[in-house]
This record gives structure tokens, sequence and C-alpha cells, in this order.
């Protein structure tokens, strides 16, 4: 988070959700309090469905422009479905895990 930090401009804006790997993560408040940053926590389960509609509009536009890159960590066959299923819980995974379905 400190390289996050050090990126925004004065009265920036982080927004947040919670880590299953991290549950109660370090910040650099002091930082945050010079640079007059605003966290907002996202709750997605809140989160009214406009503006899951807008997100879904906005990603798809983006797709379709071919503006958005994945990484992609690793492809499983489907029969290797349960082995994906625990690298990912493992959380050591950078980058997306694909399952192949046919």
């Amino acid at each position: 988070m400190i390289t996050d930090v050090a990126l925004l401009k004065n009265g920036g804006v982080i927004a947040t959700y919670s880590s299953d790997a991290v549950p109660d993560p370090a910040a650099p408040i002091t930082t945050m309090l010079m640079k007059n940053l605003t966290v907002h926590f996202v709750l997605i389960y809140e989160v009214p469905q406009s503006a899951h509609e807008h997100t879904a509009r906005d990603i798809n536009r983006l797709i379709a422009a071919s503006k958005l890159k994945h990484q992609i960590a690793e492809v499983f066959p489907l029969e290797h479905i349960a082995e994906a299923h625990e690298r990912m819980e493992a959380g050591r995974a950078i980058g997306r895990l694909l399952v192949r379905l046919g």
C-alpha cells in the first residue's frame, strides 16, 4: 500500500475491500493524513444494482476496444478444476487462473 499512497495526489481517494489473506492490513496513516486522502471502503454486496450494470457496460466497452489486458497465471483443463481451485485458495498465483471448458 505504501507505493499506492506515494502515487496518489493530495486529496486523492483509495477504494478498498477486505482480504482473507490480510484481514487487518497495516496502513501508513500519517502519510495518508498529510496528503489529505479519503479511504472509501467497498462492500460489494451493498453496491446498488445500477452500479453493477454501469461497471459491466464499462468493462464490455473496454474489452471491445482491446484496452483491457489480463495477466494469465495458468490455464487448467476441466479435469484439473480441483487443482485450479486449490491454487486459487493458496493465493500465490500472480494473475488469473483459467479453466478450459472445451
